[in-house]
């Protein structure tokens, strides 16, 4: 039987919803409602694309699908040129009926679109086979991006020291559940430096 690939996750439903612990950090700040209105739309983006990358396919998974995707076209693209000289005649009789173009028309632009998809899954297949795969750098990278951007925020709004506001910053993450984000307010400050060094020239 053959394997199905998982769905990858792709809902727009965001999620700004932060703990109450998360809360109680942040209600102790300078403008606590703004803050905890502005982390916690940083927090939902997070998440919705969190989840997307979660729940997305082994890469060996994706490739066996492209190539089997591609399989199957090619031999549909044979079954359509061996159908019955007699499917003509119906076809473009129901097709009259429907105001449609003639089955030769309709035949021909199935097949260059099909044949144009079995080529996009070829390429992609090997592209994807060619792309480096590190999975737990992506992860870290992520989680820094959101300690980098909840920082922006309380730097933004509340008058902290750099390291103080990143260290707020990870302790309200970390007590809303999210994980890979350094503990220590020196250790936060710092992936944030080197977040931005690198990503945000």
């Amino acid at each position: 039987m053959t394997k199905r690939i998982n769905k990858q996750a792709t809902s727009a439903w965001l999620n700004p919803k932060l703990s109450p612990a998360s809360l109680k950090i942040i209600n102790a700040l300078p403008h606590a409602d703004t803050l905890a209105e502005e982390i916690g739309a940083v927090v939902a983006v997070y998440r919705l694309e969190r989840d997307f990358r979660d729940t997305a396919p082994k890469t060996s998974d994706s490739i066996r699908h492209l190539d089997r995707v591609a399989d199957s076209i090619g031999e549909l693209l044979t079954q359509i040129d061996l159908v019955p000289v007699e499917f003509s005649a119906f076809a473009d009789l129901d097709l009259c009926h429907m105001g449609r173009d003639g089955s030769h028309t309709m035949t021909k632009r199935i097949q260059e679109d099909l044949s144009v998809y079995k080529m996009l899954c070829r390429r992609a297949s090997k592209r994807i086979s060619a792309r480096p795969s590190k999975a737990g750098e992506k992860r870290k990278l992520l989680e820094r991006k959101l300690l980098s951007d909840v920082t922006r925020v309380i730097e933004s709004t509340a008058d902290l020291r750099k390291i103080e506001a990143a260290g707020k910053a990870a302790d309200v993450l970390l007590r809303s559940g999210i994980h890979h984000v350094p503990v220590e307010p020196k250790k936060a400050r710092q992936a944030v430096i080197e977040y931005r060094k690198t990503y945000e020239k």
